[in-house]
């Protein structure tokens, strides 16, 4: 089914729940239940289309860029940290999440839309003493690099490449991406391990001083001690 009940859908899509009863569904791929399609992005975060039909037109000029690449289809699902290009207005944009954990646009340079944080979701260990490293928005790179799960990479778009590992450890800048503390930035203080299937914790503390502990899987780490690019 191509689209779903406005009213269930996500709490991070910013739309008009009881003005329309139904919105568009994102095709599966990357990112998590959280994505939104390229449809809504056009039309009620970037305000360039009134409905999907301007949508896909847009999208069949080649005028919209996603990670750098082309995209045409109008449910692509977007998410965290993806890179929005509008070719012709000449104005780049990256995907985050603002302090009551909606998607959130923010403009960029170019040289910062060449720029994504990626979180390392899953790591296999292949020939030759590299490892394969899966993001959490589908990416899969081959690597010699030290990263494990929880770490983030910083990659270089136009090159596919990971130019810097971003260390899930005491004093690194993070995001919250889950949890009653989603869209807060915060500096890791410590990590809480328990024995048995009860899941561990990282310690936080937020600008303002306040302290508090969610999942390991709630964090993206954005740097060692501010974020490597622009999320705000």
């Amino acid at each position: 089914m191509a689209h779903l009940k406005a009213l269930v859908a996500p709490k991070q899509w910013k739309i008009l729940r009881k003005k329309n009863k139904w919105v568009a569904r994102p095709k599966p791929g990357p990112h998590n239940k959280q994505a939104i399609p390229l449809t809504l992005v056009l039309k009620n975060l970037l305000g360039v289309a009134e409905n999907k039909r301007e949508s896909r037109y847009i999208l069949q000029k080649k005028d919209v860029l996603v990670d750098g690449k082309i995209v045409k289809d109008a449910n692509r699902a977007i998410g965290l940290m993806d890179v929005i290009t509008l070719q012709k207005q000449k104005k780049d944009y990256r995907m985050t999440l603002d302090n009551k954990g909606r998607h959130l646009l923010i403009e960029i340079s170019k040289t910062e839309a060449d720029q994504k944080i990626c979180r390392a979701t899953r790591k296999v260990k292949i020939k030759k003493g590299q490892t394969q490293i899966t993001f959490h928005d589908g990416k899969v790179m081959i690597t010699k690099e030290k990263i494990d799960v929880g770490d983030s990479a910083l990659i270089q778009l136009s090159k596919n490449k990971m130019t810097k590992v971003l260390k899930n450890t005491k004093g690194a800048a993070v995001l919250v991406i889950g949890g009653n503390h989603v869209g807060e930035q915060a500096t890791i203080e410590n990590y809480q391990s328990f024995k048995g299937v009860q899941p561990d914790k990282i310690e936080l503390k937020t600008i303002k001083g306040k302290t508090y502990a969610t999942l390991e899987n709630y964090v993206l780490v954005l740097g060692e001690k501010k974020s490597a690019i622009k999320i705000q």
